[in-house]
Order: structure tokens, then C-alpha cells, then sequence
């Protein structure tokens, strides 16, 4: 079984990927694996995994920012690939696309986020990232995960998402578990983990700018 935890940077795809590969890792008798790098999910990138995918015995639980893949929808008519796509208002992802640019230029890093200067480089970002994820959330193998809920409703999100790849229900103590491990963030890489931000910290010019240029994802899925 292959699970593909993806997402829009800043909406929590990695606590997502986090909370899944703890529940197999805790409840299930297969054999896990789930590297900490980012991945593409080509046929090429994922040619190490190949045949342990295709093993019911085995979970190989991948995060990544990148485009759906031929291989992907190839391994979901096969039945073996699950995915789940991370998303959040387009005008928090760019308060947090802005942090996290200052964060890593601070760190002496160069990289996607450090390139984020100003608001303008964040919204086209944002805009780049949602052609992607607008992808990944047309195809059925797939369960779209909205921020807040993953990250304020964590219990019911998490056991929506863990029962189409068991075959059922987890159990709410096996839920409880899991998110336990994470209840004091220690693991989890959080901006400020407020819900809504944009609201408090957009002066009016940039909450504008930003609903003119997000107008579309807006009326779409918000």
C-alpha cells in the first residue's frame, strides 16, 4: 500500500503524514516505511518502493508538495495508492509563506520559502500551489484535508481519514492515542497554529489585493 500525504506548503500536510504513519506504525501489523524527505512522486523516485507497495503487508507512507503523477493514478486503478491533499485560505497560506521566508533567509538557507520577499511573491506562490492542488482533488483516490479541521478538529479528521485505508473505523481509543503524541506540539512545526489569521494581521490594502487575486479559490472552496 502506498499513502500519499500531500499539500499546499503551510497547511499542515506534514502533520497530516505525521498522525497517519503513527497510527500505522502503532495499530496495524504492517511493515512501515516513511522516509522524512520530500518526495516527487514519479515512477523514477518512487522505483525503490515498487514492489513493497504492491504488498499488503507493508505501508509505505510518503509526504510531498509536488504535482499528481502518471505512476500515482496508475497505482490508484490498481487499488494500492491512497492520497490525502492538504489545503487552507489562500490568505493565511501567505501570512505563513511570509514567515516562514523570513524564518529560513535567518537561518542562512536558500530555498522555495526564502525566496518569498514580500506579498506579492507569497500570492503568486499560493496561486502556483493551488493549480497543483486543484489536481490532486479532482481524483476519487484522494480525501481533501482543510487545515483548521485537521489541525483543531483533529480526532474525527484523522478517523475520516484512516478508514478508507484500513477498510474501517479505527477505534477512538486508537485515535486518542495517536493525537496524545502530539498534544504538546513537540513534534509538530507550527507557525503560530492560529486558525484564520488573515483576519488580524492583513491591513486592508493587502486583504484586497489578496481577495482580488484569490477570488476564484475563494468562491470555490471557502
Amino acid at each position: 500500500m502506498l499513502i500519499v500525504c500531500y499539500g499546499i506548503h503551510k497547511t499542515a500536510s506534514t502533520f497530516t503524514w505525521q498522525l497517519i504513519r503513527e497510527y500505522f506504525s502503532l495499530f496495524t501489523k504492517m511493515e512501515v516505511t516513511s522516509p522524512n524527505a520530500v518526495f516527487q512522486c514519479t515512477r523514477h523516485n518512487l522505483a525503490e518502493f515498487e514492489e513493497i507497495i504492491r504488498d499488503d503487508s507493508h505501508a509505505v507512507i510518503l509526504k510531498t508538495h509536488g504535482r499528481l503523477t502518471p505512476f500515482l493514478q496508475k497505482l490508484s486503478a490498481e487499488n494500492c495508492c491512497f492520497a490525502t491533499a492538504n489545503f487552507r485560505d489562500p490568505r493565511d497560506v501567505t501570512l505563513s509563506m511570509l514567515d516562514a521566508g523570513e524564518v529560513e533567509r535567518n537561518s542562512g538557507k536558500n530555498n522555495v520559502m526564502s525566496q518569498i520577499l514580500n506579498i506579492d511573491n507569497a500570492i503568486e506562490k499560493v496561486l502556483i500551489e493551488y493549480e497543483v492542488f486543484e489536481k490532486w482533488a479532482e481524483e476519487d483516490f484522494r480525501q481533501k484535508v482543510e487545515y483548521e479541521e485537521i489541525c483543531f478538529n483533529t480526532k474525527p479528521t484523522l478517523k475520516k481519514l484512516l478508514s478508507p485505508m484500513l477498510g474501517h473505523p479505527p477505534s477512538d481509543s486508537e485515535i486518542d492515542s495517536v493525537v496524545e503524541a502530539f498534544s504538546d506540539r513537540r513534534n509538530i512545526k507550527f507557525n503560530k497554529g492560529v486558525p484564520n489569521r488573515y483576519t488580524l494581521e492583513m491591513n486592508e490594502e493587502q486583504a484586497e489585493r489578496c481577495n482580488e487575486k484569490f477570488k476564484e479559490i475563494l468562491n470555490k472552496y471557502f
